[in-house]
């Protein structure tokens, strides 16, 4: 009986454990939910069995929070060794407001006997990676751990620490590095303690950013700590044995090869970065105190005073860039910096000092520089305010051969964007010489006005003066200009090049003496208009003279056209004085027009004379006429055959009716068919060329009235009458004037007829012997008249003159033959053969007493 009561409660014990292993899941969870899990974590699965009386098989466990969800799968427990083939682990991101974490010291409740942990696969998924990490987790010793896959550490724990070292040349290091950096290496070792965290890293890293046509290599080697407080909570970081380089490299090719002696230190040797030893970090601020960067002593740029505070986005620094080389000079810009909700501002204060600049083929000597620059605005851009203003000096700029002396540029800007944009800028330049070969303008004065206000209205002012300018050929005095543009402004428009800005300008020169040719107070009026193509329109007002020049600026060449309406040509005279001081213009109308290409130098014209009238000092034209057409090629001028026509020339001789043709081309002037009406008669020239040296003319004279020779010679009581023709060959020769075998000859019969003469009559009163033979002289027919006309090129003319007539009253004959040979340098001195006739017949009365 005492067996069976035995049997019963083993029976009755086997049952109850029956039953427990039964729900032994259930009861598992229920117990590590509530004795074990923190509140925030509970089991949701587990499925797990004997494997044999000291191991367990755990198929699958599941532990989830808000954020956090840990799956194990195919586990085997012993009491020396816990394997798992899968561990889970998920992360998600939660909306529910995370309590403030509070530092505490670590307490690890490690036992000694506990089971060694080998993880074969461990895959971590999140929100917040693109892709899952996998890792493995071997316990080499007692609670020191290898993890391998993509993060590559030792990690040891402690009681009351938690130690890792980290290989930066880990794959998951690796791929969330930036993508320029190359060969990412060291090791990242942390220690934990639950109050202080203790960083210590020794790293080496190359990276390489590529831009078009540049590359920036740079190299981070050495070692950096940090001490991160975790109660405070700050972290003060040393980052003074890490070692920074930056190279450009590959980046001349964008310099153009006149510039690259200031470049080429910043090209071909690197920046050295010294960070600080003291960077302080809180959860809210980071503060910098110093940071430098230097190349080769020629470039210092220094950041100080780094200040940024988190919890507002509020950063301050300041900082300096200065450059000091043979080359370039001294450059320095001081900047402060502050950024706070969503704005910033950025000053500058510049200076530039250098002795001696060479720029391609400019150089610059004695150069200063002082400016201030203010730029603030948003962060994204959108809104933006720029400032400054300064002053530049330069003693002496010398360009080929261009040179300017102590030129000086002060500036002042202030602009704004904020959807449009607004500007006011002013530029003030002076100069007091600017040569260039053997020209030479002292004091150059030019004021810049720029404004783009509200409504996107485009204006621009400028105003420049020139004391004095001076050419090979002459001098402008006192050149004084003032040049508005307005434009409806659009950005977008001025990028694609369809601005559209209109042109005014006005142009005062106070004297002007060129080339010969004086002038006072010349006014230019110009208005235009541009759009991809300059168009302007030029009114050059002088005296009573005006003129109107329209010309564009095409990419294909620069076509012009100039305009002179009807107006008299006594506008003229201001001009003509200066060439021709005798000439003096009395009457008239005038007009031309050119148009052609100026790049071209191709040009065809017009101009038309009507009813001028000229006096040139005792020679006066009267009513002169001539339309003209030609074109300009190459600078080469040609003229086609053209009519001229003046009604009267007075000089000494009158003439009437003259004409002729004139042409111009390439090889020479030519005048042809000149005619003209003289004393009843006509002259007839068949051709003369204007500029050539050498030359023969055969002048006819045709019909010419003797009767009013007599009159154009003097009043000596003697009167011719008839008509007399005849030839003149007159050779030119480099400006000398001779006449070989010329003939004069009578066209019909004459009269030569002696009354009141006051020679002839003393004579008769002193010899009344000598009456008869005057009286065949005072009342002669002329029946043949001949002269032979010759001329030296000294100026020596000689007429042969000989006389055959009869005195009817007497019923004689009479020869009278003379020799007159004078100097004289006009033709119209020899055509007076009357008056030499007149002297002949006096002096051979006078011999025959």
């Amino acid at each position: 009986m005492r067996i069976k009561h035995r049997h019963v409660w083993v029976g009755l014990i086997l049952l109850m454990l029956a039953y427990v292993y039964g729900y032994k899941n259930v009861l598992v969870r229920t117990a590590v939910n509530h004795f074990v899990l923190p509140p925030a974590f509970s089991m949701s699965c587990l499925s797990w069995s004997f494997k044999a009386l000291n191991k367990i098989e755990i198929t699958q466990l599941c532990i989830e929070s808000d954020e956090l969800s840990v799956t194990v799968n195919d586990a085997i427990a012993s009491f020396s060794h816990v394997s798992v083939a899968q561990l889970d682990i998920k992360h998600r991101y939660s909306d529910n407001p995370q309590s403030e974490f509070q530092a505490h010291p670590l307490k690890i409740p490690l036992m000694d006997n506990r089971p060694i942990v080998h993880i074969e696969r461990i895959t971590v998924t999140s929100d917040r990676l693109p892709k899952p990490v996998l890792l493995s987790l071997h316990e080499k010793d007692l609670n020191e751990f290898m993890v391998a896959g993509d993060i590559q550490a030792q990690v040891t724990l402690t009681n009351q620490t938690v130690s890792s070292s980290i290989e930066f040349k880990s794959p998951l290091l690796q791929r969330y590095s930036a993508p320029y950096f190359k060969g990412l290496e060291g090791k990242l070792l942390l220690t934990y303690n639950g109050l202080t965290t203790q960083v210590n890293a020794d790293v080496t890293a190359n990276s390489t950013f590529v831009k078009p046509q540049c590359r920036i290599n740079s190299k981070v080697a050495g070692k950096f700590s940090a001490d991160i407080d975790l109660q405070v909570p700050q972290a003060l970081i040393d980052l003074s044995k890490v070692r920074s380089e930056i190279i450009l490299d590959g980046c001349k090719s964008i310099v153009p090869d006149s510039y690259m002696d200031y470049v080429q230190s910043t090209f071909g040797k690197p920046y050295t970065i010294k960070l600080p030893n003291k960077l302080l970090v809180t959860p809210s601020t980071i503060n910098v105190p110093k940071m430098i960067a230097t190349n080769a002593d020629s470039d210092e740029v220094t950041i100080r005073d780094l200040d940024v505070q988190l919890a507002n986005m509020q950063v301050r620094f300041g900082g300096r860039w200065h450059h000091t080389s043979d080359l370039f000079g001294q450059l320095t810009n001081d900047v402060t910096v502050k950024v706070q909700g969503g704005q910033f501002t950025s000053e500058h204060q510049i200076r530039f000092q250098a002795a001696q600049i060479a720029l391609s083929s400019t150089k610059f000597a004695g150069n200063t520089l002082n400016a201030q620059l203010l730029v603030a605005g948003d962060l994204a851009f959108d809104s933006v305010n720029i400032s400054g203003n300064g002053e530049a000096l330069s003693n002496m700029i010398n360009h080929t051969d261009v040179q300017l002396d102590t030129v000086n540029v002060a500036f002042d800007v202030a602009g704004s964007y904020s959807g449009i944009y607004q500007l006011k800028a002013n530029l003030a330049l002076n100069s007091d010489v600017i040569s260039a070969d053997d020209k030479q303008l002292e004091d150059l004065a030019i004021e810049t006005e720029l404004t783009i206000d509200s409504l996107q209205q485009l204006d621009v002012i400028v105003r420049s003066s020139i004391a004095k300018l001076d050419v090979p050929a002459g001098q402008v005095r006192v050149i004084k200009q003032q040049l508005v543009m307005h434009s409806e402004f659009d950005i977008n428009e001025a990028k694609s090049g369809d601005l559209s800005i209109e042109v005014n300008a006005e142009t005062n020169m106070g004297s002007f003496w060129l080339a010969g040719v004086k002038a006072d107070d010349i006014n230019i009026h110009t208005h235009g208009h541009f759009n991809r193509t300059l168009s302007l329109e030029h009114i050059v007002e002088y005296a009573d003279l005006s003129v109107l020049l329209e010309h564009q600026l095409l990419s294909q060449g620069h076509p012009f056209t100039i305009t002179i309406a009807d107006q008299p040509i006594m506008g003229l005279q201001p001009i003509v004085e200066n060439i021709l001081p005798k000439l003096q213009l009395s009457a008239g109308i005038m007009n031309a027009k050119a148009s052609g290409d100026l790049q071209a130098q191709d040009a065809s014209f017009s101009a038309k004379l009507k009813g001028a009238s000229v006096l040139y000092d005792s020679h006066y034209g009267e009513n002169i006429n001539t339309t003209l057409s030609g074109e300009i090629n190459s600078g080469v001028i040609n003229i086609a055959k053209s009519k001229l026509t003046i009604e009267q020339v007075r000089s000494g001789a009158v003439l009437s009716n003259l004409s002729a043709d004139y042409m111009l081309n390439a090889q020479q002037a030519i005048l042809s068919n000149i005619k003209a009406n003289v004393f009843n008669g006509q002259v007839y020239l068949p051709q003369f060329a204007l500029f050539s040296e050498q030359q023969d003319l055969d002048v006819s004279l045709s019909n010419l009235d003797l009767g009013m020779l007599a009159e154009a010679g003097r009043d000596a009581g003697i009167d011719l009458s008839g008509k007399i023709s005849g030839k003149l060959p007159i050779s030119l020769n480099n400006g000398a004037v001779s006449i070989q075998n010329g003939q004069l000859y009578n066209v019909d019969i004459g009269q030569l007829l002696v009354q009141n003469n006051a020679s002839v009559d003393a004579l008769k009163a002193q010899q009344p012997s000598l009456e008869t033979v005057i009286g065949l002289l005072d009342n002669l027919t002329v029946n043949k008249l001949m002269s032979d006309v010759n001329l030296t090129p000294d100026g020596w003319l000689t007429l042969g003159v000989k006389i055959t007539g009869e005195n009817e009253a007497q019923a004689q004959p009479v020869n009278f033959n003379y020799t007159h040979s004078e100097n004289i340098f006009t033709l119209f001195r020899a055509l007076r053969l009357s008056d030499e006739i007149t002297q002949r017949v006096e002096q051979a009365l006078t011999k025959s007493e």
